[in-house]
């Protein structure tokens, strides 16, 4: 009995220690802030049930994705119903100006010809 118990003992930790590692979720962009989850890794003031803002992280040419928050969020409109959602903005505070063309790593497209 004493024999068996040890090698299943063995085996199970054998077993432990040979297994693939687990692969959790990979990092979040730092650059797309995540309101409804608080990840606001450039920064943000603010309630999340009624006014707030949330940043990502600057891209190199200063631009960054900003999320406002206008009243509580709804199914359908995860800022409120009179947030603008995310946008690419240059700038600081609140109410940043918008970004150029080319800001948030090229996502901000040029103005029509």
């Amino acid at each position: 009995m004493q024999k068996s118990l040890t090698a299943l003992v063995f085996g199970a930790a054998t077993a432990m220690l040979m297994a693939a590692p687990a692969h959790g979720e990979p990092a979040p962009d730092p650059h797309m802030p995540n309101m409804q989850s608080g990840y606001c890794p450039g920064g943000g003031m603010g309630s999340q049930i009624s006014l707030a803002y949330c940043d990502g992280v600057p891209f190199p040419d200063g631009s960054y994705w900003h999320t406002i928050q206008y009243g509580a969020p709804m199914i359908g409109h995860p800022y409120g119903l009179l947030s603008p959602g995310m946008q690419c903005v240059v700038g600081g505070g609140p109410i940043p100006a918008p970004a150029p063309p080319g800001g948030c790593g090229g996502a901000v497209p040029p103005p029509p010809p």
